[in-house]
């Protein structure tokens, strides 16, 4: 989590324990809600690459330098060649993966279970 938030701005990526804290603490509850939402999704994205990378395999991933990059959010590398890239979206509605969809239709969308196995969810599918 603490590296979440390192890479949530270019202001905390030294930061040490206590400066991170000291950050999260000035925080009004509006702006600690937003930092929040921001850190869960660079969590999941370091989880996911976690994963992939655990099992020694062939293929590897990584996060993009900027949290920011355009349409994706992973990697997938052989040998170091990008072989595939993806977004991936840790979300309760469906909204914002139909709006990457719209944007990036060429860049694969990986969810969540809990919004993957959402009934409208079938609509995506067929409009991939």
């Amino acid at each position: 989590m603490l590296d979440a938030l390192r890479r949530s701005s270019d202001s905390l990526r030294d930061a040490d324990v206590g400066e991170l804290a000291a950050y999260v603490a000035a925080l009004d509850p509006g702006q600690l809600r937003g930092v929040a939402s921001n850190i869960k999704g660079i969590y999941h994205e370091l989880l996911y690459v976690h994963g992939v990378n655990a099992d020694g395999g062939e293929i590897t991933a990584e996060v993009f330098g900027a949290t920011n990059h355009p349409g994706a959010d992973v990697q997938f590398l052989v040998d170091g060649d990008v072989i595939r890239e993806v977004q991936l979206k840790a979300v309760a509605s469906l909204a914002p993966i139909r709006e990457h969809l719209s944007r990036y239709p060429e860049i694969e969308v990986l969810a969540t279970t809990e919004v993957a196995d959402c009934p409208s969810s079938n609509d995506l599918e067929q409009a991939a």
